[in-house]
């Protein structure tokens, strides 16, 4: 008796299998955008809203100052997110090279 080989996937099962992989990483971008960019333009556009007004000018440098911090903070968090996924690529790309499954 010679051993059956399982059924090669179909392509949907290959489709759905690689649209939840890659679905996840870009709502996990899409996230980030939002933190990055969503936030910082809301603090922008809520500062010359302000300084149109009758705000003290201490009051308006603070905000420019966690603006900045936030913008700061946004281009860290953008850095280490695109290290990462480059550290995950290159470790997954070494383990199919050695021929271990990841």
């Amino acid at each position: 008796m010679s051993p059956k080989n399982p059924p090669s996937p179909t392509f949907s099962q290959l489709y759905a299998e690689h649209f939840r992989t890659r679905g996840a990483l870009l709502l996990a971008d899409a996230t980030l955008i939002l933190f990055v960019f969503f936030a910082p333009a809301i603090l922008s556009i809520g500062i010359k809203i302000m300084a149109t007004g009758e705000v003290s000018p201490a009051f308006l440098r603070s905000a420019g100052t966690i603006d900045g911090l936030w913008l700061i903070i946004a281009v860290g968090i953008i850095c280490l997110d695109s290290a990462g996924k480059l550290l995950a690529i290159t470790i997954y790309g070494w383990r199919e090279a050695l021929g271990k499954k990841p």
